[in-house]
């Protein structure tokens, strides 16, 4: 008889079971998978992905390859007479749709079978080292001080320091370790059948993924599961004196002719069965080193979609717990806060799936909206969130927030799935010394600015609709002396100085990216080498985000405003419009014509000079426009209004808008003279600004 020895023996290949050996793999744990079936699932089952399991099979690594098995459907629930006839109703799924949870999370929902996504995860724990046994049964199960002694059959015994039981309601598992079973309700006794072909492909458009038809010689629930299958379900009464036998081939091709509305169907049935839609839950879900998950913890009907994805979470969270625990970082401690954490969730999500009404949590406050208490978590006294939008309290999912690591976009969240993290603000390095350890704990210490850049550089995702948008940036701070840490929290795009990806860049744009002034260590109109650089010293990735929103306002106030101020300024008032909306004064010069008083253009930048000399030369291309556009027909002298105007205003203009004198005139980057004068260097040359009022030719103004 052959013995074996490992650090965890997970009973059960199903979702829960596979979840948990992945988790525990990946933390370090030897783990052994039996499976008393010869292979996978080979029916579909469960069929609904929700955001944070697709969060967690992105962390793993299988997110594309599990999405590769994803149902094309329209993601809402029909209620129609026949599958062939237009829907009488359409409703959104529980689940999000993918803007809403690109929102909140780096992942999105999917429709994918079970009888798919156990391969993958069967081949992820096989990479890691993971041993998997198809064909191999618990036969009996006794706990000892130093761990448990399974029976294989004739395969042998194993020893193991823990055993988690992942094999459903009639779980060996929860059997040997003396754990109760409670009964919560049931919704009656149902049938259903796999078949094909694609009623998509019969009927030539894409069908919703949940379809209740309403006939009443063929009531059932049609869902599509992928690879060209249907499976429907119909509810059955014994108390008439039906039968599961009653429901031979023949009948289920008349009742699938009927519910889709397609006399002529031939389908193909893959496979029948009979459940009983109930809800229980064990009395426990430790016993020692016993531990249950997934369905023989808590079984659960398939209203809302949640019993698949509840068992993943639950091996997630157990996998971690008990790796630590065999490598001597953790204590038993750890592993009773699985039990204070999962166990009142289970139960409360088991009595929910009884309910056939949609419930104001379903969806995200479900899936993300959770908050957890035990021993092992700090309570700081704050009420819980509202909803699924988390905050970072103690207990709760961190919030996602897009961020740069190691080169590479990331999401905060990817930073917590291997190991304990301790997130500081800039000057929060003083963590890194005050959470060093003896190296035995998976401890990392990320300070922003050093380990994760700050807001200043922006990510705008690359694919989907999120193309126009930036993304959330992250706001970190700490404490006087750098001693204290604060947590991460979101801000909105809107609420930060960013750059916004739809301002109208310069001219010099497309040699000079974002990225090579952030390597270059210069700004729009501070460039290195300039005589008008302040100092030689790279700006900061703080200061570099200050002056670029300071940039993109002015462009965007520039741009706006040409078009107005080229009609302002126009040579003569010639039509009563013009005449009437702005103000006119009589010229001597002109014989008593009427010309325009040109107006201020607002928001129009203007450099202050370091020299009053150099200030009474300069004069701003608004103004010049202006002069140009105000001189007499007669004389070519400009006009006094507009002359006084030019330098007058340029100081309001500043006073009005807030900005910084040298900041606003960054877009039209202007030097001032050099001591040697102009023949040590040339003055900048100007260059056509297209077809603006009299400056469309683009020649020199006269001083």
């Amino acid at each position: 008889m052959h013995h074996h020895t490992t650090d965890v023996l997970v009973v059960g290949a199903g979702p829960a079971g596979l979840a948990t050996a992945l988790t525990a793999l990946r933390h370090g744990a030897r783990v052994l998978v039996v499976e008393r079936r010869a292979g996978t699932s080979t029916v579909p089952r469960a069929t609904g992905v929700s955001t944070r399991t697709m969060e967690l099979f992105r962390f793993w690594g299988v997110d594309r390859a599990v999405r590769a098995g994803a149902v094309d459907c329209d993601p809402r629930v029909a209620v129609t007479h026949t599958l062939a006839a237009e829907p009488d109703e359409l409703v959104r799924f529980t689940y999000p749709s993918v803007r809403e949870a690109l929102a909140v999370s780096p992942a999105y929902p999917a429709i994918c079978a079970q009888d798919h996504i156990e391969p993958v995860l069967a081949a992820e724990v096989r990479r890691l080292g993971g041993e998997v046994r198809f064909g191999t049964a618990l036969t009996a199960l006794r706990s000892t001080p130093e761990g448990v002694r399974g029976t294989l059959g004739p395969a042998g015994t194993v020893w193991a320091r823990y055993v988690v039981g992942a094999d459903g309601p009639r779980s060996a598992v929860r059997t040997g370790a003396g754990i109760g079973w409670e009964h919560l309700g049931s919704l009656g006794e149902f049938v259903n059948v796999l078949f094909r072909p694609d009623l998509s492909a019969l009927l030539g458009r894409r069908l919703p993924g949940i379809v209740f038809v309403t006939h009443s010689d063929a009531e059932c629930v049609l869902v599509p599961v992928g690879a060209g299958r249907w499976t429907a379900t119909r509810r059955w009464a014994p108390e008439l004196g039906e039968s599961a036998a009653d429901y031979t081939p023949a009948r289920w091709t008349e009742l699938l002719r009927t519910a889709t509305g397609i006399p002529g169907l031939c389908p193909e049935l893959l496979a029948t069965g009979a459940f009983t839609m109930a809800a229980d839950v064990a009395t426990a879900v430790r016993s020692g080193p016993a531990f249950v998950i997934g369905d023989a913890a808590h079984r659960m009907t398939p209203m809302a979609g949640i019993g698949m994805n509840t068992a993943i979470h639950d091996g997630h969270e157990l996998g971690w717990r008990l790796a630590w625990a065999v490598r001597g970082i953790a204590g038993d401690a750890l592993l009773d806060s699985y039990a204070a954490e999962r166990e009142p969730l289970g139960r409360a999500l088991a009595a929910r799936s009884l309910l056939q009404e949609r419930q104001p949590e379903d969806g995200l406050p479900t899936d993300l909206g959770r908050t957890y208490r035990s021993p092992v978590i700090v309570d700081d006294g704050a009420a819980p969130a509202q909803g699924h939008v988390r905050t970072a309290r103690p207990g709760e999912r961190a919030p996602h927030v897009w961020v740069r690591r190691h080169g590479r976009r990331a999401s905060v969240l990817d930073l917590f799935e291997d190991r304990m993290t301790v997130l500081a603000g800039p000057r929060g390095a003083g963590w890194a010394g005050a959470v060093r350890g003896d190296g035995t704990v998976p401890l990392q210490v990320l300070v922003a600015g050093r380990d994760l850049p700050t807001r200043a550089a922006p990510c705008v995702p690359r694919t989907g609709w999120a193309r126009s948008r930036p993304c959330w940036c992250v706001r970190t701070g700490s404490s006087p002396g750098g001693t204290t840490g604060r947590a991460t929290t979101p801000v909105p795009p809107w609420r930060t100085r960013s750059a916004r990806p739809w301002a109208r860049p310069p001219r010099w744009w497309h040699s000079r990216s974002p990225a090579r002034m952030l390597r270059d260590g210069c700004v729009p109109g501070h460039r290195p080498g300039s005589a008008h650089r302040r100092s030689s010293r790279r700006p900061t990735a703080p200061v570099f985000a200050s002056r670029l929103a300071t940039w993109v306002s002015t462009v965007r106030r520039e741009s706006t405003s040409r078009s107005a101020t080229s009609a302002l300024v126009s040579p003569r008032a010639t039509s009563a419009r013009t005449s009437a909306s702005r103000p006119v004064t009589p010229s001597a010069a002109s014989g008593g014509g009427t010309t325009v008083s040109p107006r201020r253009r607002v928001g129009a930048p203007a450099r202050r000079s370091r020299s009053p000399q150099a200030r009474s030369r300069w004069v701003s291309p608004a103004s010049r426009c202006a002069a140009r556009s105000a001189r007499s027909p007669a004389t070519g002298s400009p006009q006094p209004s507009a002359t006084a105007h030019s330098h007058t205003t340029r100081r309001s203009n500043r006073r009005h808008h807030g900005l910084p004198a040298r900041a606003a005139s960054a877009a039209f980057r202007w030097r001032p003279r050099p001591p040697g004068g102009r023949s040590a260097r040339p003055p900048p040359r100007r260059r056509s600004r297209g077809s603006r009022g009299s400056c469309a030719t683009g020649r020199p103004t006269p001083r």
